[in-house]
């Protein structure tokens, strides 16, 4: 069995710009410019305060990807925070964004995925995913031999 390793990066917190209103991705951050998984985290009526809500990746731009999730969905939402795992760690390991993103949506049922909460398409072979670092309500340990059979 694959073991692929995911580094989270620390939350960044999104502000209100009060001009517009809505918010506001930071501008003077790389990692917006980059590709890979990420975690939304918001207040949720339901779920709580600083609830894990969605996990996605992006091949295009973070910055890109999240313009369109806020004019969108999240938007709506109050306390929004984002961690990122960058694609080319995961590539470097040899499984697809897709793979990871179906085995983590499947493992932790966030409130606004629709897709693979029940059962990710089945992957081509197991692997385990271990959630490192800054891996937020992310479990430490999520493997296909228990979320994608």
């Amino acid at each position: 069995m694959k073991i692929i390793e995911l580094y989270w990066n620390p939350p960044i917190k999104l502000a209100i710009d009060l001009n517009v209103p809505c918010y506001k991705i930071p501008e003077n951050q790389e990692i917006w410019d980059k590709s890979g998984c990420y975690q939304i985290y918001a207040d949720h009526p339901v779920y709580g305060r600083d609830s894990l809500i969605y996990i996605g990746i992006t091949n295009s731009s973070f910055r890109e990807r999240f313009n369109s999730h806020l004019k969108d969905f999240i938007g709506y939402h109050v306390n929004i925070s984002v961690r990122h795992c960058l694609k080319c760690e995961i590539e470097l390991q040899g499984k697809t964004l897709e793979e990871i993103e179906a085995l983590l949506i499947s493992a932790h049922m966030p409130a606004l995925n629709k897709e693979y909460l029940h059962s990710p398409k089945t992957p081509k072979n197991d692997f385990l995913v271990l959630n490192l670092s800054e891996s937020g309500a992310l479990m430490p340990v999520v493997s296909t031999a228990l979320f994608a059979k």
